[in-house]
């Protein structure tokens, strides 16, 4: 055995003849994989219990279920609140509802096209002006 040669092509088969422990070899991996996840699982609740963590892990639960519940109450009013706390319309959030949030925002700020629409206007005017008089107080109106 210890004259054989170890070409290239001999390696390739060597290593072919291994090909099929490959999926052998992955699914090793995944059930050790899936063995310490449920051992870790296991060994945490245990530590948990032990540190008297058993009631507090109730509250959270318990409180995880209200605010499933509240987010869903309120995902049926059309709307959704971040993990920042953030208040935001839910993606089915009726039209009506959008347009009525968009309609109070354009009355109290005015829309995005007029502030497009006046800059607009201004740089005509700038085009037009006739000293530099003009085109201060065209400026100033922006400011």
């Amino acid at each position: 055995m210890e004259n054989i040669q170890l070409t290239p092509a001999y390696r390739k088969s060597l290593a072919d003849l291994l090909g099929p422990y490959r999926e052998m070899r992955g699914s090793a991996e995944r059930k050790y994989h899936a063995d310490r996840r449920a051992l870790r699982d296991s060994i945490l609740r245990e530590v948990m219990e032990e540190k008297g963590g058993v009631r507090t892990l109730a509250q959270i639960e318990k409180l995880r279920n209200e605010v499933e519940k509240a987010e869903a109450e309120l995902a049926n009013l059309g709307f959704v609140v971040d993990d920042s706390g953030d208040l935001d319309l839910s993606h089915g959030a009726p039209k009506s509802l959008r347009g009525l949030v968009d309609k109070r925002i354009d009355k109290e700020l005015g829309s995005e096209s007029h502030i497009h629409k006046t800059f607009d206007l201004a740089i005509v005017k700038i085009w037009t002006a006739k000293n530099i008089s003009d085109v201060e107080q065209i400026m100033s109106s922006l400011i």
